[in-house]
């Protein structure tokens, strides 16, 4: 099925959804979105006096707002992977509001399609659904510590501290040593270094190209190529809503 689909997406197509246009992949890989042109979610009940980060969290969710209410009815009915197609369609609504707005900051500080960190989430984890993830493998998007440890966690996120107030399932108030916020970050930072090294590898691949090998080499080739297929199939998805 996905083969058959894959196929009437033609492969030369290089524009890529980014807020409510479209713009090149290279463009966002080299130059990432700055928060001010973000489009964001429907405020918690949060309470701004204790914490003075909250009012700016609260700026970029109204900044994003646009977008995640465009996209949350189309995510909810994309059958990802087997064990998605097991969540019922409110849970995804729900999961996707969730955790749309640290896909949209991956995505805004470090040039990654927000879609793409839902892709490999979804895969990882089941949207951090999943009790007993890997021992050896950390977080949400399932960190392999010994390569990356938390320094690099807390590097990546270093601007994004108002997110560990948002609801998350992996954090230290539900018993877990990392915010889900901090992993989503170090994971679109990671992404795009290893898309860095790629283009430095092989300089007449486009930036699009050098990501989907990087998210090749991001897990088991077999599963990497599950997600890139993904990827084409969801963005084919998303240009075709800007046209209706």
């Amino acid at each position: 099925m996905i083969k058959e689909v894959l196929s009437t997406i033609p492969f030369t197509r290089r524009k890529f959804l980014l807020g409510l246009g479209a713009v090149l992949v290279s463009k966002v890989l080299i130059e990432p979105l700055s928060p001010k042109k973000a489009s964001a979610y429907p405020l918690y009940d949060i309470d701004s006096s204790k914490n003075p980060e909250i009012s700016q969290l609260e700026k970029y969710l109204k900044r994003i707002e646009p977008e995640r209410k465009k996209f949350e009815a189309i995510v909810a009915q994309i059958d990802l992977f087997d064990d998605f197609k097991k969540i019922s369609t409110s849970q995804r609504i729900e999961d996707f509001n969730m955790y749309f707005p640290m896909y949209k900051a991956g995505e805004i500080q470090y040039g990654i399609p927000w879609f793409l960190l839902w892709i490999i989430h979804v895969h990882e984890t089941t949207v951090s659904w999943d009790k007993n993830p890997d021992e050896y493998h950390k977080g949400a998007f399932q960190r392999l510590e010994e390569f990356s440890p938390d320094e690099e966690v807390e590097m990546a996120a270093a601007d994004w501290g108002m997110l560990r107030d948002l609801p998350q399932r992996y954090c230290p108030r539900n018993g877990w040593p990392h915010f889900d916020c901090d992993e989503t970050l170090w994971a679109a930072s990671y992404l795009k270094r290893r898309a860095r090294e790629q283009k430095e590898i092989n300089p007449s691949w486009d930036d699009e190209t050098c990501l989907l090998e990087a998210v090749k080499n991001y897990c088991a080739l077999k599963y990497g190529e599950e997600r890139v297929a993904r990827y084409w199939i969801i963005k084919e998805t998303f240009e075709q809503s800007l046209k209706d």
